[in-house]
C-alpha cells in the first residue's frame, strides 16, 4: 500500500498533519472493529501506518501489514462464509504478538502506541489499560500516565484509582479522595498513603486521607487503627510542614475514636504518656504562631532536640525582637509546659562580655585604693602584659572566628544525633577536623574527612529509607546536620 492509498483508505485527501490522521483512523476504527472485521481492520491499520512511516521518514509500517488470518479451527469449521468473529482475548494477543514482534531498537513511543491500539479496540478490558499504563511508564510519559489512570477508573475499573494513589500520591485531587472512600480499600491502605504523604512532605494531602480513613472507621470498626504513638506522631510531623489546622482536626478525631471506644488508658503507656499533654499544648497554640517556631517545637517533642529549637527563635529575635516577645507571651498563654520546657536554653538574658586583664587593671589604676599607682607605672605594665599575654590573645581570636565558631556549633549537633557504639569516639573527632581547620591543616581534613563520611553514610543507611515516620525523621535531621557540618569545615578552611 503506497501513500495515497493510504490516504483514500483513511478517508483524507491530503496529511496536513498535526492529530487529523488519528481523528480520521479513529473514526474508521468504529466500524472496522478487529474482533468482528479483521480484514478491514488490518487495511485500516496499514493504512494508519504507512502514512506515520512518511511522516517519520522510516521505509514502511511497524506492524503486520497483511490482513491478519483467522485461527485455522474458526476457518475449518466457518469455510469460507462471512468474516470471523474473534474473541475479546483472542483480539488482545494479536496485539500482544505485535507488541513481541517490535524490534530491540524501537523507539519507546512503538509500544505505547500498540498499547493504545489496544485500549482503543478492548475499552472494556482491564488488562489491556494496565499494559497502557506500564508503557507509558516504562517510556517517562507521565502527564499521560495519570490521564490513562484517570480515563481507567473514569470507566469503572476502580483499581486504577487505588492505583493511581500508591504511585503518584502527590497527583491526587480532592474529589479523588471522596471517590478513594468508596473504592472498598481496607483501612491500612490509607493509613499506609497517610504515612508515604507524611514522608515526601505534603501534610496537607496526608491530612486528607488520614481523614478519609477515620470516616472508614465509622462503617468498619473491625478493622484496628494504628497504635497511639502512630497518630502522636502523625500530629507532630504535622505540626512540622506548617499544617496546626489539621493536625487539631485528626487529633479530635482520633480522641472523640478513643472516648467511644472507652480506650482512655491507651495514652497512659510509657512511650507516650509524657508527651500528650505537651501536644496538646502546642495544638493550643493560634495559627498565626511563628511557623519556624511551631516547627522547632515540634521537633523537641519528636526527640527531645533542642537546637532546632534554639535555633528558629534565635532568628525570630535576631528578625523582629517584638515578634519574638509576643511568641514567648503565647507560649506563656497557652503552653506553659512547653515555655518551662524551652526557658533554660533560649530565654536567659545574654552573658556580659568578660573584662580582659588591662581592663581590670585600669580600674583598679582609677580605683580609690589604686589613685596613688602613677600613670608611668600603668604604661609600664601594660607593655609588660602586652609583651606577655597578646600573642596567646591573638592565637585564641584567631581560633574563634566565626565560621570556627559555627563549625564547633554544627560539630555539637551533629554529634547529638549519632547513635553508635562509637559515637563518642567520632564525635571527638568531628571536633578534631573543626581544630585543624581553624589552624591551618586543611590538608589533614581532607585526608581524615573521607573515613568520617563513610561512618556517616553507614549511620544514615543504618535507619533505613523504609523506616517509620520517626525513623524517616531522625534520618532526615541527620543527613541535614552532615550537610550543614560540611559547608561550614569547607568555610573554615577557606576562610
Amino acid at each position: 500500500m503506497d501513500f495515497e492509498e493510504a490516504l483514500q483508505e483513511l478517508g483524507v485527501d491530503a496529511d496536513p498533519g498535526g492529530d487529523t490522521i488519528r481523528r480520521a483512523y479513529l473514526r474508521r476504527l468504529k466500524t472496522r472493529k478487529p474482533e468482528t472485521d479483521p480484514d478491514g481492520f488490518a487495511r485500516l491499520r496499514q493504512a494508519y501506518e504507512t502514512v506515520l512511516a512518511a511522516r517519520e521518514g522510516r521505509e514502511g509500517p511497524r506492524t503486520q501489514a497483511e490482513p491478519l488470518a483467522p485461527p485455522p479451527d474458526a476457518a475449518a469449521s466457518l469455510g469460507a462464509a462471512g468474516p470471523v468473529s474473534l474473541s475479546r482475548q483472542e483480539v488482545f494477543d494479536r496485539f500482544r504478538a505485535e507488541f513481541r514482534a517490535l524490534p530491540p531498537d524501537a523507539p519507546p513511543e512503538a509500544p505505547v502506541e500498540v498499547a493504545r491500539r489496544a485500549v482503543e479496540a478492548l475499552p472494556d478490558m482491564a488488562e489491556a489499560r494496565q499494559w497502557l499504563v506500564e508503557a507509558l511508564l516504562a517510556a517517562d510519559r507521565i502527564p499521560e500516565t495519570l490521564v490513562a489512570y484517570r480515563d481507567s477508573y473514569r470507566q469503572g475499573f476502580t483499581g486504577f484509582l487505588v492505583e493511581l494513589a500508591q504511585r503518584f500520591p502527590r497527583e491526587l485531587e480532592d474529589a479523588e479522595f471522596t471517590l478513594l472512600a468508596e473504592s472498598g480499600a481496607p483501612q491500612g491502605f490509607f493509613w499506609s498513603l497517610t504515612e508515604q504523604l507524611l514522608r515526601q512532605r505534603d501534610g496537607a494531602r496526608a491530612a486528607k486521607c488520614a481523614l478519609v480513613a477515620f470516616g472508614r472507621m465509622a462503617a468498619h470498626p473491625q478493622e484496628p487503627p494504628p497504635p497511639p504513638s502512630w497518630f502522636l506522631q502523625v500530629q507532630l510531623l504535622l505540626h512540622l510542614q506548617a499544617e496546626p489546622a489539621f493536625a487539631r482536626e485528626i487529633g479530635r478525631r482520633y480522641a472523640a475514636w478513643v472516648r467511644e471506644e472507652g480506650l482512655q488508658d491507651a495514652f497512659k503507656s510509657d512511650e507516650t504518656a509524657r508527651i500528650w499533654p505537651l501536644l496538646a499544648q502546642l495544638q493550643a497554640l493560634p495559627d498565626g504562631f511563628d511557623p519556624a517556631l511551631r516547627s522547632g517545637l515540634a521537633h523537641a517533642l519528636l526527640d527531645g532536640a533542642l537546637d532546632p529549637v534554639r535555633d528558629a527563635f534565635e532568628a525570630l529575635r535576631e528578625r523582629s525582637p517584638e515578634g519574638a516577645s509576643e511568641a514567648v507571651g503565647l507560649l506563656r498563654a497557652h503552653a506553659p509546659g512547653l515555655e518551662g520546657l524551652l526557658k533554660s536554653p533560649l530565654l536567659r538574658p545574654p552573658e556580659s562580655p568578660r573584662p580582659t586583664v588591662l581592663t581590670v587593671l585600669w580600674n583598679a589604676v582609677r580605683s580609690p585604693q589604686g589613685r596613688g599607682v602613677s600613670s608611668g607605672v600603668f604604661i609600664l605594665l601594660f607593655f609588660l602584659l602586652k609583651a606577655v599575654f597578646l600573642p596567646s590573645v591573638r592565637e585564641h581570636r584567631s581560633t574563634e572566628r566565626p565560621v570556627v565558631v559555627e563549625a564547633r556549633r554544627l560539630a555539637t549537633r551533629l554529634c547529638s544525633q549519632l547513635e553508635m557504639q562509637d559515637g563518642e569516639r567520632l564525635c571527638g573527632t568531628l571536633q578534631q577536623l573543626v581544630v585543624w581547620g581553624a589552624s591551618g591543616r586543611c590538608s589533614k581534613v581532607l585526608s581524615e574527612q573521607a573515613e568520617v563520611e563513610r561512618q556517616l553514610e553507614a549511620q544514615v543507611a543504618a535507619l533505613g529509607a523504609d523506616a517509620g515516620l520517626l525513623q524517616e525523621a531522625q534520618r532526615q535531621r541527620l543527613k541535614s546536620a552532615r550537610e550543614e557540618f560540611r559547608r561550614a569545615l569547607l568555610n573554615v578552611c577557606q576562610g
